[in-house]
């Protein structure tokens, strides 16, 4: 046998067990750049939604045509530990990533509405009787604006998730405690700043201090107080953990994960857009604003009574995220009770951010004025149709003292005002 065709039988000798392990690596080869390719398109569709945010979302009003446009609006609700589980806490989140604005509405969960086929009732039976949609509608009828997107966790969902979160940081302004055996509920939570994991974050929340669940604490200045206050200040710092760089960098695995804790119609590419669209918000400019209203008793059972006037206010500046809007200040110069109220009232359900409401430097104006702070007379003139004729433009002597540092236009009612 030649040398030449030793070498040949040597040469296929090698070559032969050599020809599957190409194959397999070609097959791996595909499989890596398949997998490869799948990464690269599902990232691109994670950063894509995360980069819409808010764009292209809109929120329709009653009584407007067309839509609030780039608004994301998301229906927030805490179950109750008790079936068939009523709200604990609603609030309502709006947020609009091209402007960088968030604002939260909180709703009492005593709020006396009318739900469709049960009558009047408190808001937070609604998801008892008629589950999400039910709460949805009523919390659509109230505000008057169309809500796409709502979620509910229940207390173990609340602890999982600040758990995931690695805790929250909060300042305790004192020391809670309160024991409800009858709930199994025992509270005591130290003054100072504290590192809260799930348990103590929801006994943070649950708590209730003299102000119960939420009281209006100063009438004039439309402040309030009480539990829900302390709820809307931990949604905001919740926000702020979701949106700490090191759980954005996880951010698609911590979006999935936290929607797994939670109860809702968004899909994961809507849930990554509202993140996205949070983490474009200045913090130092959110809008938060308890539902306005008082506190009253009908018919043996305690209530909350929205105050239609101001809700269409809070609407317009939370929730629409509308900052433009004209800010007037009423005066009474004429002495007659509850006159700068009505008048204050009649301006917001026309669109007016009534900034303060209060008593002029004396109440012997005959006529009423209109103070044009900004120069725009055609303003003032649309102030002066809606409260009535003969109301005239004034450059009046008021005390600077007495005039509010925002308001665009003060209007002082003389005695001819027929509000």
């Amino acid at each position: 046998m030649s040398r030449s065709s030793e070498l040949e039988r040597e040469w296929r000798s090698f070559d032969e067990p050599r020809e599957p392990r190409q194959r397999r690596r070609r097959w791996l080869a595909g499989v890596g750049i398949f997998l490869l390719t799948v990464i690269l398109v599902a990232g691109g569709l994670v950063y894509y939604w995360w980069n819409q945010g808010s764009r292209g979302q809109g929120v329709e009003v009653r009584g407007e045509s067309g839509t609030v446009a780039n608004r994301l609006v998301v229906l927030a609700m805490g179950l109750d530990a008790v079936e068939p589980h009523r709200t604990d806490t609603m609030q309502l989140v709006s947020v609009d990533s091209e402007r960088g604005h968030l604002g939260i509405l909180s709703i009492p969960r005593d709020t006396r509405v009318e739900l469709p086929g049960y009558g009047w009732r408190r808001i937070n039976e609604a998801n008892a009787l008629g589950g999400a949609e039910l709460a949805v509608q009523a919390v659509e009828d109230l505000l008057g604006i169309k809500i796409d997107y709502w979620l509910r966790v229940d207390f173990s969902g609340f602890e999982q998730i600040v758990d995931a979160l690695g805790g929250v940081e909060i300042d305790i302004p004192y020391h809670m405690q309160y024991t409800d055996t009858a709930q199994n509920l025992y509270i005591d939570l130290p003054a100072g700043r504290h590192r809260l994991n799930g348990e103590q974050a929801l006994h943070y929340v649950r708590y209730r201090d003299g102000l119960g669940d939420v009281s209006l604490v100063d009438p004039r200045r439309n402040e309030y107080g009480g539990r829900i206050v302390r709820q809307l200040e931990f949604m905001k710092i919740l926000i702020r953990e979701v949106l700490k760089p090191s759980n954005i960098w996880n951010s698609p695995q911590m979006i999935v994960r936290l929607m797994e804790l939670v109860d809702t119609n968004m899909s994961i590419s809507t849930g990554i857009r509202l993140a996205g669209a949070l983490s474009q918000v200045d913090f130092d400019t959110i809008d938060t604003q308890v539902l306005p209203g008082r506190g009253e008793t009908i018919g043996g059972a305690s209530y909350w009574v929205y105050d239609e006037a101001l809700v269409r206010e809070a609407v317009n500046r939370v929730v629409l995220g509308r900052s433009a809007l004209t800010q007037v200040q009423v005066l009474n110069g004429n002495g007659k009770q509850g006159a700068a109220q009505a008048a204050a009232d009649r301006l917001r359900l026309e669109g007016y951010y009534v900034v303060s409401v209060g008593n002029a430097d004396h109440f012997r104006y005959p006529n009423t004025q209109i103070i044009q702070r900004n120069g725009n007379v055609e303003g003032a003139q649309a102030i002066a149709d809606i409260l009535g004729s003969g109301i005239s433009m004034s450059t009046s002597s008021l005390p600077q003292s007495l005039i509010h540092a925002e308001a665009d236009y003060v209007v002082i009612l003389g005695a001819d005002y027929q509000g």
